[in-house]
């Protein structure tokens, strides 16, 4: 695409949406990680993640991937004593290479 001041020249460009479902009730003090699938992103990708209607005491805590067309995302539960529901939400992703 191109580089923009004195950094990195961007090669591609990628976002869309995607189902985060944990599927879990957190424990205090804990994280966990699920994927969601991004088509067309891997490992190469820097990753940008909108989390949406975070529930209470949740904290976004890192994206990444290792696998063809999925985002690894970690929540954590900032709580030193209340176990929280997760519920499935959809969040929008930007990829850039």
């Amino acid at each position: 695409l191109d580089n923009f001041g004195s950094g990195t020249t961007v090669d591609k460009l990628l976002f869309g949406t995607c189902t985060v479902n944990f599927g879990t009730s957190l424990g205090a003090g804990t994280a966990t990680t699920t994927n969601c699938t991004a088509t067309g992103v891997d490992n190469t990708y820097k990753f940008f993640l909108t989390p949406s209607n975070l529930e209470t005491y949740f904290a976004f805590n890192s994206a990444s991937s290792t696998v063809t067309d999925i985002i690894q995302v970690q929540v954590f539960n900032t709580s030193t004593s209340t176990p929280v529901t997760i519920a499935s939400r959809t969040w929008s992703w930007i990829a850039i290479k």
